[in-house]
């Protein structure tokens, strides 16, 4: 996570100030009550994405969607600042029990004005990227791309810095084919796990990134996804995106 946060300053030093997100407005948040705003945000994109008719409660503590239960819980990993900004990197561990019983980990950074848009600003990144790919797994399937290794849910894909376009990123696209083959041999024998993929292009800097698999970093799978024909950028970018794989029980050690 703190190698995350430092590829990430390190690329916004390069850019310039200017390169930093901008912030959605939010409502101060207690510190206590971080996980219940998570989580009442999540039920909210649950909501917006029920096609299916799924019955939705929140319960104390979690939400209820269909024969599944989901909690969220948030740990701050730092808080400081940084060129004027207040910096908010936090991790959101999910628990999921009934389709899949297992653990999804996302480690998430805000940016704000203050400490409290900083808070607001990671809870947006997290469910713009985890939650809209986690939903689509638990709730909207078709999105799904079929590959070889599975049924694959695929993030929207993050930038900051200049990226030259964003195609061969998603689904069963080549790109993503290739990144899936680089961390094959590194899968963990479990049907249902979450993939967190960053790519770091600075100006006159080797390739750096990070890899995430079944909340492990795996430093042998991010030396492969290194080599990979990533776009080129005169200016600097960093990549980010998410996967969730859903195999059958069959398909698991092949």
């Amino acid at each position: 996570m703190k190698k995350y946060a430092y590829l990430l300053l390190l690329l916004i030093l390069a850019l310039g100030c200017n390169s930093a997100p901008t912030n959605p407005p939010g409502e101060p948040i207690a510190p206590a009550k971080i996980d219940d705003i998570a989580m009442d945000s999540l039920l909210q994109m649950f909501q917006r994405h029920n096609e299916d008719q799924l019955s939705l409660a929140r319960k104390k503590g979690f939400i209820q969607v269909g024969a599944n239960k989901v909690s969220v819980k948030v740990d701050v990993e730092f808080e400081e600042m940084n060129q004027g900004e207040h910096v908010y990197a936090a991790k959101f561990t999910t628990h999921l029990e009934g389709k899949a019983s297992t653990d999804f980990e996302f480690g998430s950074i805000g940016f704000g004005a203050d400490k409290e848009e900083a808070k607001t600003s990671s809870i947006v990144d997290w469910l713009q990227m985890w939650g809209y790919t986690f939903t689509q797994f638990l709730m909207d399937r078709k999105g799904a791309s079929t590959v070889s290794q599975g049924t694959l849910f695929a993030s929207r894909l993050m930038i900051r810095g200049s990226f030259p376009g964003n195609e061969g990123l998603f689904g069963d696209s080549t790109m993503t084919l290739k990144i899936l083959d680089a961390l094959e041999p590194h899968l963990p024998k479990q049907e249902t796990f979450g993939m967190s993929v960053m790519v770091s292009m600075v100006p006159k800097r080797a390739t750096e990134g990070q890899c995430w698999i079944n909340n492990v970093e795996v430093p042998e799978a991010t030396a492969k996804l290194i080599q990979l024909d990533w776009p080129k950028s005169d200016s600097g970018y960093m990549a980010k995106f998410y996967y969730i794989l859903d195999r059958p029980k069959e398909a698991i050690g092949k």
